[in-house]
């Protein structure tokens, strides 16, 4: 349960009211793509965009993250096992602003930003944290990464493909910015010509944390950009 507190009786007519008009002004969007949409809409609203998850992380929680990552799959691997290793792991550590936590953000996710890109300050786990988490699983992997909080950082990186392997990095480009996007490991195809993403600041019916979800590679936000691998990764086989 989110730790939420009561909201008040206007605050939750406003929620009810925005997801309503989200609704009618969506016609064209996917089931999937609406619902994450009002998820989002739904939680800002109401436990207030604010102040969630910009507070810093106290000191021991910071220890305890480190504590967490240590244990991370390491060497020279694939980074995708060190994605996946993430899916096994306790919610409260892979998941932004958890329950009990109030504003201070997730320090693992703070963590991804600092050791593994040049984004030293953050809007604590509010920031768009994608690209900090696949640049966090090449550098666990000892391999290069693009050292930059930027989904866009990987659209040129290493080699493109049209053949896409599990475990590729996929990246996406948000149709109305297109500087902006998303990005994380291609962990195979899905139903209704969808594609299986796994990565961070992703939502499966909750806060946005990391996770596998399917994306359709044409939508109203995000459009399919290009694949990505580094030729030098070792088989997952």
């Amino acid at each position: 349960m989110l730790d939420i507190g009561k909201p008040s009786r206007r605050t939750v007519l406003a929620t009810i009211a925005g997801a309503m008009l989200m609704i009618k002004s969506r016609p064209g969007w996917t089931q999937s793509e609406l619902y994450f949409e009002i998820i989002e809409n739904i939680l800002h609203r109401v436990d207030g965009s604010s102040s969630r998850g910009t507070g810093e992380p106290t000191p021991e929680e910071d220890s305890q993250a480190d504590a967490f990552l240590a244990t991370a799959p390491a060497g020279r691997l694939h980074p995708f096992v060190v994605a996946q290793w993430f899916l096994n792991q306790p919610s409260h550590w892979t998941t932004q602003t958890p329950p009990g936590r109030r504003s201070r953000a997730n320090p693992v996710i703070i963590k991804f930003f600092t050791q593994a890109t040049r984004l030293q300050q953050t809007n604590g786990d509010e920031t768009w944290w994608c690209a900090a988490f696949a640049n966090w699983c090449l550098l666990r992997a000892q391999q290069a990464r693009t050292d930059d909080a930027r989904s866009s950082s990987f659209r040129n990186w290493m080699t493109t493909t049209a053949a896409p392997q599990v475990g590729d990095i996929a990246v996406f480009q948000n149709n109305s910015t297109p500087t902006l996007g998303h990005v994380g490991f291609y962990a195979g195809p899905a139903s209704g010509g969808r594609i299986r993403i796994l990565g961070g600041n992703q939502h499966d019916g909750g806060l946005p944390t990391v996770c596998e979800r399917d994306f359709v590679t044409a939508g109203k936000s995000l459009t399919l950009h290009s694949f990505h691998r580094d030729p030098g990764w070792p088989s997952l086989a």
